[in-house]
């Protein structure tokens, strides 16, 4: 379950950063985590209620914004998302083989030679 790295991941980036800014609660997290990464959010949100003993973290809200895979195309620069992402089937094989992954080709101009430019991050975005 890819979930569980995730979360613990984003927890260990939270308490790092509240540290930093000497902050001894967090009440709302943002995030924003590309669906390439192929997390279920319902599960990512269970695996992140674990850390809700810490009491740093106890009252914490996460908001989760998930990012589309967009890919631009390299020869006529139009950028596209790819929808197979949709099907968690795909997102979930591709999470485990990403050098198998091959995007799209281009609806503009059907070159099949294109680079991800988003999707695939997993960030932090605000604590409050």
């Amino acid at each position: 379950m890819h979930e569980i790295a995730i979360s613990e991941t984003i927890c260990k980036t939270i308490e790092r950063e509240a540290k930093r800014l000497c902050m001894s609660k967090v009440k709302i997290a943002k995030l924003k985590i590309g669906i390439m990464n192929a997390f279920d959010v319902s599960n990512l949100k269970l695996c992140l209620a674990g850390y809700k003993n810490n009491p740093m973290m106890a009252d914490i809200i996460f908001t989760i914004e998930p990012v589309p895979v967009e890919i631009e195309c390299i020869k006529c620069r139009r950028s596209f998302i790819d929808e197979r992402f949709a099907d968690h089937d795909f997102a979930h094989r591709t999470a485990h083989a990403p050098m198998l992954y091959l995007p799209p080709p281009c609806p503009a101009c059907n070159t099949e030679s294109g680079k991800i430019i988003s999707g695939n991050e997993m960030e932090l975005i605000s604590i409050e």
